[in-house]
């Protein structure tokens, strides 16, 4: 299963908070969550995961990401997301 981590620092100020993202193929968040910290892709601060069962492109998987590439990932043509959600809101809802 893929999973999509999402970091934030909530001692920066708002509007700041976002510090990456990541997809990662594991069993659970947990597993998501220290596979990404073993990866060196785990920026810290806090984080929050969603399960899916998509392939998203390899350029997207095991890497951390910013909200330029989060953006450009949204911009691939191919909404990855499967809950209805609105492509402004970004992936996931991520906070673009």
């Amino acid at each position: 299963m893929m999973w999509w981590l999402s970091f934030c620092d909530p001692d920066k100020p708002e509007g700041t908070q976002f510090i990456g993202a990541c997809i990662v193929e594991a069993d659970d968040i947990i597993a998501a969550t220290m596979l990404a910290h073993c990866l060196g892709i785990n920026p810290g601060g806090e984080v929050a995961g969603v399960a899916f069962d998509r392939d998203p492109p390899d350029k997207y998987v095991n890497v951390l990401m910013d909200k330029e590439m989060i953006a450009d990932m949204d911009r691939g043509g191919k909404c990855l997301s499967t809950c209805g959600q609105d492509r402004a809101s970004g992936f996931f809802g991520s906070p673009l």
